[in-house]
């Protein structure tokens, strides 16, 4: 199964995905890929809670910011992808593509059982940006949108609710 958790800033995607991860690997370790480079207080701020809610569950952490298309890894029944945004920017502004990030993520997909791809809606409050962050909002926009379409489920959180836009609802506590 494919899962795509999409939503604004800290409406609780990661938590609803980690939980949903371990729920779907049963007693099994989870593959945590971690795609952020971190190059601020926030950032660090932002791993270090990432970090506090993995601690003693099972997952192995890959820190892999692009080029997922050859990545390999112990063998795991479930993988996480955080972030898709974070992974789109460090591709885009190296040189890759929304379609070298699409096989990427395809190949990862064909390791596993199941994979969960956390992404960001960013796109919608409004505000006139430069050129170059326009063109970031648009690819997102687009993979977003081919993530949407190939994974099984797609579910949106809202204020730390998870809201089912394609699929059979997904429930875990």
């Amino acid at each position: 199964m494919k899962i795509l958790i999409t939503g604004g800033s800290k409406s609780g995607k990661s938590a609803f995905a980690e939980r949903l991860a371990l729920l779907l690997s049963g007693e099994g370790p989870v593959l945590y890929i971690a795609t952020m480079k971190v190059k601020s207080a926030e950032d660090y701020d932002i791993v270090r809670r990432h970090e506090q809610y993995r601690r003693g569950k099972p997952f192995t952490v890959i820190e892999r910011e692009k080029d997922f298309g050859t990545l390999s890894f112990p063998k795991s029944n479930v993988a996480l992808i955080e972030d898709l945004p974070n992974f789109l920017a460090n591709e885009m502004f190296d040189g890759g593509s929304v379609e070298r990030i699409e096989s990427g993520i395809r190949h990862v997909a064909s390791m596993v059982d199941h994979l969960i791809i956390i992404t960001n809606e960013i796109d919608s409050d409004g505000i006139r940006y430069a050129e170059d962050t326009r063109v970031y909002m648009s690819e997102l926009g687009k993979l977003n949108a081919i993530c949407a379409a190939w994974c099984d489920r797609v579910v949106e959180c809202v204020a730390g609710i998870p809201v089912t836009l394609k699929g059979e609802p997904l429930r875990c506590s």
